[in-house]
């Protein structure tokens, strides 16, 4: 069912159209049910009690004959009226009065007297039947008998008893859709869709106006947050975001205030849920419109003086001292200036940051330049410069980032952009111990904000937050960027790179600028947001008008994109109803008005068209006018939709046509009526005339785009009619819509990343490649070509096709750029593509030549650094030898935690001692003490087997694992034994001192070792002895007569040979 406002010609509302179309169909049941009772009381007269039977021979029907004048009374006879029971047909209008027809009143000749029609004798019941039962013996022998006229009676009675129930239904139903449009508030319209969609109040308002923005069919109790134009953010009341019911309608308040230009405005309501967008049309008008201007903060840029591979961020703010949007598009002619986001669109300011990358730099000074590109305006230029200075001799872990800036791209509610790297690099002569220190989000100026309940949570982060990079080498880390709790518009934040607590490094900290575009789901541009038609009375309907939607930029990547469109009232219809849109092709459907039933006064609807993520509104009011008297004049127009398309600094288009009709039957003085708002770039020649009767003139509308920025400009024209007194003519005023489309330039658009690194190991595979999508756009000379060339010549280095072409249909193309690392060596490898655009005129585009960095960082594979190939110990037998430490370090691309094992071979077990078993390596290496204990061996040369084996997290490999180192383990040391003879008076014979003391003594008279002989008086020294000299044996004993013996000898050993001795104790 539909709903649409009305208001009478004199201001006041009529009770019974208030609700529009439900009235109309209430009185549509009622008449018809009129009608069919009508029908029936038709027949009712028809019938006689008596029967008849039907398809029976011709019967002389003589009742018309009988009259009053012909059917005297006999004399002096009076017969009374006879009493009767009510009809049928009396029942019927008792029930249903309004069957009553209305009497004519008539004299009658027979007033006074006997009626002798009165006088007629009506049959018996025995008359009655006997007549029955000779009329059907008829009708059987003419076999025509039918049905009896009672039960045709009674037939007609049912069917009109089904049709009032029927009636009396249709009349519940009304009352109730009826009751629901009362609840509904006034001037509201009802949606004809379970889309989401945003209705306003009024389509045009003026400073200090309220308008009522009316949601309806969003999510359950969901959040919808509303914006307007380039993201920004709308102050409504309640509050925004707003607050959708649970039945998904929720109702806000604007106040326009000074912080609306004149002109038009589109407002966005986001469901934060679903994502679903809906979008309506605002104009105001207060005032003429300043055309946009584009202006800098800063004419240069001088980043100053600092070491190789310190990287130093300026902002650079965009401003726009006009009204309207300013598109914008930057490119850099030096690999090293590095700037983020390289493109967009903002109505008041942005922010942009700029890098300088002295990664990879020779000592000296450097001068760039950056170009911004508008679509206001000349084109602007930076010229920058810097100086790079050498790294101190004597440098110590030094910290280096590339790249200085990351640019990441989403869409609306899709999933997150892919992640891109950060190499970090240590050029200095000690370990680096780096982290980063956190996130910094700041404004962009051009709208973004975050749509989540927790408005802290961070967009940015990085896979890894800290590590240890040993000199000469790299670490790659992966950054995230999540987009799908943010709404649209763009969004900044820095990486801040430092080192860990309690160290430091040259160059730190530095700062990696990261920027977020968030881009609107695909959506509409329509040629208007709101309709107005004016018709008159009884005469035939206003022409249609033409509705022209395209699809935004955010809709390249679909192929074709289904659309619908609906309307809220049965007055208003559409010429296309559903289609599809492919590229950046128009479709238009006529909007057409029928003003059949409708009263005068004002009526409002609206058209919704849906794609599958988003819904535009546009408002259609409808006057009608009552009849004009017979002598005015009436203004017609044709056609009420004009189409108008130019570029800035190419020549104006040409007028077109408006032709003006007079079918009344009086003069018509017109005018012409433009909103201020849009006087600066439409205009209508002649201002006014005259027409007489059935004549027609013209007037010719034009437009300018020299204070227009690029875009597409709702306008419209008001025709104004009166008649020689001043009295507003019938069909006045007729309003001419205007769509001006200001195209740009044909320009070729930043590549979305201005540098592409690619990170490998030698050895193994490949990078995966990446893709660059270019984008071409504006008013070009379709086809657009793409030459592709790389500087230096760099054979590592390949492009999908070194020339692409873009059509007018997909005006963007993708260049995948693929790396191959067979043949090189380690090291950081950088080329640049530049990308060059002409189009089908040979003209160079806007913005062309394009360029971006390509890096290539081949990786060292993660690597043991070398060990000892062997390793020796020497120990005295029975003694260790001294521990010796083995280092375990890696170099390159390494998959940490490297984890590691050392283990000795069988042989080793004895004497080879290993600790720690295992360990694992995060960057800062590890270590293993070896040793060798002799306390199980005697003296010689033994060897064994150290093996040391290392795997990266998950098992990666690391080269030089395993490897052995040969161990080799010296066991020294002389053995002292010998015997001691008993000698008595100085005379030593072969006798031998059994049970005698054996000491041995250092030069400093220190017991080394001591032992006692056996019945033999044979001794042997409990250790082995290194090479001495000097050393005294010392022997001492009783023998058997209980006499005393004692004795010495110096003893001199090489710490190899044995050595066996004799001491001689004397008594």
């Amino acid at each position: 069912m539909e709903q649409a406002s009305v208001s009478t010609e004199n201001g006041q509302e009529d009770g019974s159209r208030e609700k529009g179309i439900w009235t109309h169909s209430t009185e549509q049941t009622v008449l018809r049910l009129n009608n069919a009772a009508r029908r029936i009381s038709e027949e009712e007269p028809k019938l006689t009690p008596s029967l008849r039977a039907s398809r029976l021979s011709r019967l002389l029907d003589i009742s018309a004959e009988i009259q009053r004048d012909s059917t005297p009374l006999p004399p002096g006879v009076y017969v009374p009226e006879p009493e009767r029971a009510p009809s049928f047909d009396s029942k019927v209008r008792e029930l249903w009065p309004w069957l009553q027809e209305p009497e004519i009143e008539e004299g009658d000749d027979w007033d006074e007297q006997n009626d002798p029609l009165q006088a007629r004798m009506f049959p018996s019941n025995p008359e009655f039947k006997q007549i029955d039962t000779d009329m059907r013996r008829v009708a059987e022998a003419t076999t025509l008998y039918t049905r009896s006229a009672g039960y045709r009676y009674s037939r007609l009675r049912k069917i009109f008893i089904g049709l009032a129930v029927l009636a009396l239904v249709a009349l519940l139903i009304d009352t109730l859709l009826l009751s629901v449009a009362f609840t509904q508030k006034h001037g509201q319209t009802t949606r004809t869709s379970f889309s989401p969609s945003l209705n306003l109040s009024q389509s045009s308002a003026k400073f200090g106006s309220l308008v009522t923005v009316h949601l309806r069919n969003f999510s359950s109790s969901t959040q919808v947050f509303l914006t307007r134009d380039i993201e920004e953010q709308i102050a409504a009341k309640p509050g925004n975001p707003i607050q959708v019911n649970a039945d998904g309608s929720a109702d806000a308040n604007l106040v326009i205030d000074g912080s609306w230009d004149p002109g038009s405005h589109t407002l966005q309501a986001e469901d934060i849920r679903s994502r679903y967008t809906a979008n309506a049309t605002l104009r105001v008008d207060s005032g003429p419109t300043r055309p946009a201007h584009f202006d800098l903060d800063t004419t240069s840029l001088d980043f100053g003086t600092d070491t190789q591979d310190a990287n130093t961020t300026k902002y650079l703010n965009l401003k726009n001292d006009g009204e309207g949007s300013i598109t914008w598009s930057a490119s850099c002619d030096q690999p090293w200036l590095q700037l983020t986001p390289s493109q967009g669109k903002f109505s008041s300011t942005q922010k942009i940051t700029v890098a300088a990358q002295r990664s990879n730099l020779s000592p000296a000074d450097y001068t760039g330049t950056i170009t911004i590109t508008t679509n206001v305006g000349m084109i602007q230029h930076i010229p920058v410069k810097m100086t790079v200075a050498p790294l101190p001799t004597d440098a110590g872990p030094v910290l280096a980032i590339t790249p200085a800036v990351l640019t990441f791209t989403a869409v609306d509610g899709y999933t997150d952009p892919d992640d891109q790297f950060v190499q970090i690099s240590n050029p200095g002569s000690q370990p680096l111990y780096w982290t980063i220190g956190g996130t910094v989000a700041t404004s962009s100026g051009n709208g973004g904000f975050v749509a989540t309940p927790d408005p802290d949570k961070n967009w940015l982060s990085a896979q890894q937050t800290s590590g240890i990079i040993t000199p000469s080498s790299t670490s790659i880390v992966r950054i995230k960027a999540h987009s799908q709790h943010l709404l649209p518009g763009t969004y900044l934040s820095n990486l801040i790179f430092s080192t860990s607590e309690g160290h430091s490094a040259l160059n730190s900290p530095q700062i990696v600028s990261v920027s977020l575009t968030v881009q609107r789901l695909c959506g509409l541009s329509l040629n208007t947001g709101s309709l107005t038609f004016n018709a008159v009375s009884g005469l035939q309907n206003p022409v249609g008008q033409s509705l022209t939607f395209t699809a935004n930029s955010s809709c390249l990547n679909y192929p074709t994109i289904s659309w619908s469109a609906t309307s809220s009232s049965s007055w208003l219809s559409l010429t296309a109803k559903s289609g599809q849109l492919r590229g950046v092709t128009s479709a238009v459907t006529t909007v057409n008005v029928n003003q059949a039933g409708l009263a005068p006064g004002t009526y409002t609807a609206n058209i919704v068209i849906a794609l599958p993520q988003s819904t535009q509104s546009v408002t259609v009011t409808l006057t009608v006018q009552a009849p004009p008297p017979p002598s005015a004049p009436i203004l017609g127009a044709s056609p009420l939709s004009l189409n108008f398309s130019a570029t800035p600094a190419q020549p104006t288009p040409p007028g077109q046509t408006v032709i003006i009709t007079n079918p009344g039957n009086s003069q018509l003085l017109w005018s012409v009526s433009i909103p201020a708002s849009m006087s600066s770039w439409l205009s209508a020649t002649p201002a006014s005339g005259s027409l007489a009767p059935a004549q027609t003139g013209q007037v010719t509308i034009t437009v300018s785009a020299s204070a227009l920025t690029t875009g597409t400009y709702a306008g419209q024209v008001q025709l104004i009619g009166v008649d020689k007194n001043g009295v507003a003519a019938s069909g006045s005023p007729q309003t001419v819509g205007v769509n001006f489309s200001v195209q740009p330039p044909c320009t070729l658009s930043p590549p979305p990343s201005s540098s592409v690194i690619f990170t490998a190991t030698q050895g193994m595979a490949d990078p995966s490649p990446q893709t660059q999508v270019i984008t071409a756009s504006g008013s070009c000379n379709w086809p657009v070509g793409l030459n592709v060339s790389i500087t230096p010549a760099a054979s590592w280095l390949k492009t999908s096709a070194p020339a692409l072409t873009l059509g007018s249909s997909i005006q963007t193309v993708s260049l995948t750029v693929t790396p191959s690392i067979a043949g090189l060596v380690p090291g950081i490898y950088t080329a640049q593509i530049a990308l060059t655009a002409t189009d089908s005129a040979s003209l160079a585009l806007q913005g062309s030549p394009q360029s971006f960095q390509v890096t290539l960082n081949v990786q060292q594979p993660c690597t043991l650094q070398a060990l000892p190939s062997s390793l020796a110990f020497t120990a005295l037998a029975g003694q260790s030898a001294s521990a010796q430490t083995i280092n375990l370090n890696e170099v390159g691309n390494c998959s940490r935690p490297v984890s590691w094992s050392v283990a000795g071979d069988a042989g080793s077990s004895k004497w080879l001692n290993l600790s720690p078993l295992t360990g694992t390596d995060a960057g800062t290496g590890g270590t293993v003490s070896v040793s060798a204990n002799a306390s199980q061996l005697t003296p010689g040369s033994y060897t064994g087997t150290l093996t040391v084996m290392l795997a990266g997290s998950g098992g990666a490999s690391v080269v030089g694992s395993p490897t052995t180192i040969t161990v080799t383990f010296t066991v020294t040391g002389t053995l002292v034994s010998g015997t001691v003879l008993a000698c008595p008076v100085s005379v030593c014979d072969t006798r031998t001192l059994a049970g005698a003391k054996v000491t041995l003594l250092d030069t400093l008279g220190n017991t080394v070792a001591s032992a006692t002989t056996d019945a033999s008086g044979k001794f042997s020294l409990p250790i082995y002895l290194p090479s001495v000299t000097g050393y005294t044996l010392k022997a001492t004993g009783t023998d058997s007569n209980n006499v005393t013996y004692s004795g010495s000898v110096l003893v001199t050993t090489d710490g190899k040979t044995p050595l066996s001795l004799t001491v001689n104790a004397s008594s």
